[in-house]
């Protein structure tokens, strides 16, 4: 079996919507195309939870806390952003 993936984005902190898709289909890695909520939005621990579970990879939208982003790291050490989006 390959690797299952999930993209999400536009999320503006509604975590809940990515924590049930994460739950019914139980992919490998996330993959999310920005815009995960305001600086403030989201707390730290919703994200670092979402690497505990599994693989994240990121591209910055216009709606994110950039510096938290830049900060987290998944299970393997690399880190969950690497894009930036054309701010």
């Amino acid at each position: 079996m390959g690797l299952k993936a999930l993209v999400v984005g536009d999320m503006h902190g509604q975590m809940e919507t990515v924590w049930k898709a994460v739950e019914e289909e139980r992919p490998d890695l996330l993959i999310c195309v920005g815009d995960w909520g305001d600086p403030g939005q989201i707390a730290p621990q919703e994200y670092q939870s979402l690497l505990e579970r599994l693989t994240v990879y990121t591209v910055y939208g216009n709606h994110d806390d950039m510096e938290l982003l830049r900060a987290l790291r998944n299970r393997d050490g690399r880190p969950s952003c690497y894009l930036t989006a054309n701010l």
